[in-house]
């Protein structure tokens, strides 16, 4: 007997089922020769419409360095310094502003400017500071102004002076830093030593406070990035945790519980990190390893002389480079390394491709990764353009006569700021860098676009600034 409905209720009624008819059967399913070339078909489908949505899928623009010099820098506008003789510094003051950076005695004058036009947004003089260093506290109301033993913070959109925050006097190499994170809180990084061991202290701030911190931690590594060391790049605060950037913005030095401070086990044994969406590629002895970010698990591993170099949309970058004697291209006998995509959940390799130099950093720019290196055979910089979905080797271009390089994307182009060193005629140390140079390499064919010959070219927020006969030139 079955019963319909709720047994209690007044609709249930019972049903019962004659013992006595003979039972019945859907109808049975033949598997002809029809059909199963049918089914095939429908997996061979399915499988394409599944490869097609990977390679189609649409991919965000990255985001661009720099704005602007798609045919060529221009110059946007100039201003003389209060002082020709003395070199001033130039910061990002915000997103589209460069912060100028001068010694006016008494005062430091720190003047943000436009960066589109040149236009005055304020100048503040910063009394009892002597360093001209300023940070930009990406993600907080801020900028920085000077050192230890104590910072000045000044209001990013009036110049008033918010607060000062003391820091804390250190003896080493790494001195302590006030950074700020992509949410808006504030932290100091510093260091610790007890008896023979040291290590870095990371403080979280409430509001300006330091006396009473809402954390501090502290790790027993010195191994921090552009966050905590310097605070040159924004802490990111994603996923609960907090991320420091490496100092070439391609991935991730440590990271720390937002809450806590504590490290995770996968930070704790990594040199190098890299994310994409819940899972994190850790550079650890022996290889690379990837976690589900929010549970810790390890998902898999990749051992070797691997090094992680990005990690992109869907793909983690791997890069194994070799020794200056280790592996020669076959015919040409140069130097070459070995670039390879693996899938960021299941550590399965995608594609491998050989690139002819000694690569040390790579970055992803939509469709496409980007790898670059500080020598090829010949000593030159160069950099290699490899397609993001199998490793076809798309351009190379190298530069003459350079020996280093930075790299920033513009609309479609990579910017190259290039040097060469010049040593002690003992090559025992290097004395001074020179000709400096900025290339514009086009993004899709690897040819060179512009060229621009100047004194001290750098990148300020997305824009370049130079300074050139006692004034401050900015180009667009």
């Amino acid at each position: 007997m079955k019963v319909d409905a709720d047994p209690g209720s007044a609709d249930a009624r019972a049903e019962f089922l004659d013992l006595d008819e003979a039972p019945t059967r859907g109808p049975l399913v033949t598997w002809t020769p029809r059909r199963t070339l049918a089914t095939v078909a429908i997996g061979v489908a399915a499988a394409l419409v599944a490869t097609l949505a990977v390679a189609l899928w649409p991919r965000p623009d990255p985001p661009l360095d720099l704005v602007g010099m798609v045919g060529g820098p221009v110059v946007a506008w100039e201003r003389p310094l209060t002082n020709p003789r003395q070199v001033p510094l130039l910061f990002p003051c915000g997103a589209e502003r460069v912060a100028l950076v001068e010694m006016t005695a008494p005062d430091l004058t720190v003047t943000c400017l436009e960066a589109a036009d040149g236009r005055e947004a304020w100048t503040a003089k910063v009394p009892d500071q002597r360093s001209l260093e300023v940070r930009d506290l990406v993600g907080t109301p801020y900028l920085a102004v000077g050192a230890a033993p104590e910072v000045t913070l000044l209001n990013r959109k009036t110049g008033s002076i918010a607060g000062r925050v003391p820091l804390p006097t250190q003896t080493s190499d790494f001195p302590a830093t006030l950074s700020g994170t992509t949410s808006g809180r504030l932290l100091i990084a510093s260091t610790w030593t007890a008896g023979l061991n040291s290590g870095l202290r990371v403080t979280a701030l409430k509001g300006l406070d330091a006396s009473e911190p809402r954390w501090r931690v502290d790790l027993p590594t010195h191994d921090a990035g552009a966050g905590f060391q310097g605070g040159y790049r924004p802490v990111e605060e994603r996923r609960g945790y907090l991320w420091d950037p490496e100092h070439d913005a391609s991935g991730f030095a440590l990271a720390l519980d937002a809450r806590t401070g504590e490290q995770p086990p996968w930070s704790a044994a990594a040199s190098r990190l890299g994310v994409v969406d819940d899972v994190v590629a850790a550079q650890e002895p022996g290889g690379v390893s990837g976690y589900e970010i929010s549970s810790g698990r390890l998902l898999w591993q990749v051992k070797g002389d691997h090094s992680l170099a990005v990690a992109g949309e869907r793909t983690v970058i791997l890069i194994d480079a070799p020794e200056p004697d280790a592996t020669l291209e076959p015919g040409s006998g140069g130097l070459t390394s070995t670039v390879s995509a693996i899938d960021p959940w299941t550590g399965r390799e995608r594609w491998r491709a050989q690139v002819p130099l000694m690569a040390s950093v790579a970055r992803v720019t939509g469709d496409g990764v980007l790898v670059s290196n500080l020598r090829t055979i010949n000593g030159n910089a160069a950099l290699t353009m490899l397609a993001l979905d199998d490793g076809a080797v798309r351009w190379s271009h190298e530069i003459d006569g350079y020996t280093g390089l930075f790299t920033a994307l513009g609309e479609g182009y990579v910017m190259v700021d290039g040097w060469t060193m010049t040593s002690d005629p003992d090559s025992s140390a290097v004395a001074s860098l020179n000709d400096e140079a900025l290339f514009a390499i086009d993004l899709a064919t690897g040819e060179e676009r512009w060229r621009l010959d100047a004194s001290t070219p750098q990148v300020v927020g997305r824009r370049v600034v130079d300074i050139v006969d006692g004034k401050v030139v900015a180009y667009r």
